[in-house]
């Protein structure tokens, strides 16, 4: 099959607090295409035989552009007005269109169904190809976009839903949020997650890495690894870890990221007394650096405030560490309720109290990361990920 991905976005906004910088086309690209989502599952599929052309906005173009593979081809599309229509949200790619008709594809497959890239696809795509959307997003966005999005269901969305061949949601979130907005279930496939390359995010030996991190000696090590945002409600696990702090004193948080919270957030661990307990790393590693990272955590800690599906819990569950959790979505309904995770409380306290009692039963926690890897290994694996898209696609032929 000749396969064509849209992708119009492959790199998370690093402006999520501020709305106004949405307009920028700034600091969008990444340092490069490889290792990038898309691009590893289009990898698989062309390694299968097919022909895989992927499509990116340019305001995503890395700097150091990935050199062309056998069967596998990155086209970085034009993208324009971009006041009206801000890249870091939804790129605007007049060309697209045309460029899916001229590449006489077998199948298209655009990401998210509230998306111009996604009304493209669909006007541009010939009627012999076969259709789908791989649907991410599982709430409405907040106003006034969500009214927005709401009305785009109603409307362009539901003719794209006429002429899709099925849609591919992400998790089982992401296609209870497409039921709940007017699509039956016959019109939606099995679930596709975004994937993890599970060779290379694997559980390796926890002491050795307890001393590259220089965490060694603790009892509990909790890590997370986030941009340093409001959003991302580092300030709940900071707080948590002055209840852990009292009842594990051996115990730190790690916190991996950087970005504009920083002096608050150090601020905040200052003002508790919890400089021995909280740990900052704000150097960025490559993903194949990561699972030694992982690796020297007890649980992974998610308390974001808004979020979609983080990449990071994907990796962590993959590298057999349990997820830790409050907030719910598609975190909870594809790992914590098929047994990768736990879900916390909402507040600071409480958090802590789950912690404290979720470290302590190590039997618990063992089976939980049994059940990480085996997770990792059966839904999320790259191999699967272009698996199930085939079996997709192939029942539309």
């Amino acid at each position: 099959m000749r396969i064509g991905l849209v992708n119009l976005v492959t790199k998370s906004s690093e402006i999520l607090s501020e709305p106004t910088a949405m307009v920028k086309a700034s600091n969008l690209a990444p340092a490069s295409d490889a290792g990038l989502n898309i691009v590893e599952i289009g990898r698989r599929m062309a390694s299968r035989g097919h022909e895989v052309r992927i499509f990116v906005s340019d305001a995503f173009k890395p700097k150091a552009p990935m050199s062309g593979e056998e069967r596998l081809r990155i086209d970085y599309v034009a993208t324009s007005l971009t006041r009206l229509s801000p890249p870091a949200l939804a790129p605007l790619t007049p060309s697209l269109g045309r460029i899916l008709r001229d590449e006489k594809l077998d199948v298209v497959q655009s990401g998210e169904l509230f998306q111009p890239g996604t009304a493209l696809s669909w006007l541009g795509s010939s009627p012999d190809a076969s259709f789908f959307v791989w649907q991410e997003l599982d709430v409405l966005m907040r106003a006034p976009l969500g009214f927005v999005q709401s009305a785009y269901y109603r409307t362009i969305g539901k003719a794209i839903v006429k002429r899709c061949s099925s849609l591919i949601p992400r998790s089982v979130s992401a296609r209870n949020h497409l039921i709940r907005h007017g699509i039956r279930g016959d019109r939606i496939s099995q679930v596709v997650h975004s994937g993890v390359d599970t060779r290379i995010f694997r559980p390796l030996d926890r002491q050795e890495c307890m001393a590259k991190f220089g965490v060694d000696g603790n009892e509990a090590v909790v890590l997370t690894a986030a941009r340093l945002d409001p959003i991302k409600g580092l300030d709940l696990l900071i707080r948590a870890m002055a209840i852990v702090s009292k009842e594990i004193p051996r115990s730190v948080l790690v916190i991996q990221g950087d970005g504009p919270a920083y002096p608050d957030l150090k601020h905040l661990v200052d003002s508790l007394g919890l400089e021995d307990h909280v740990r900052f790393i704000r150097e960025s590693f490559p993903h194949s650096e990561m699972p030694p990272l992982y690796s020297i955590a007890d649980v992974f800690a998610v308390t974001s405030r808004i979020d979609l599906f983080p990449f990071v819990a994907i990796e962590a569950i993959s590298c057999g560490v349990p997820l830790a959790t409050s907030f719910s979505r598609g975190l909870k309904t594809d790992i914590v309720d098929k047994g990768g995770g736990v879900m916390l409380p909402q507040e600071a306290e409480a958090i802590g109290d789950s912690l404290v009692s979720l470290v302590q039963d190590r039997d618990r926690l063992a089976e939980i990361s049994r059940r990480c890897r085996g997770l990792a290994e059966e839904d999320f694996d790259f191999e699967v990920c272009a698996d199930r898209f085939l079996e997709v696609y192939g029942r539309a032929q």
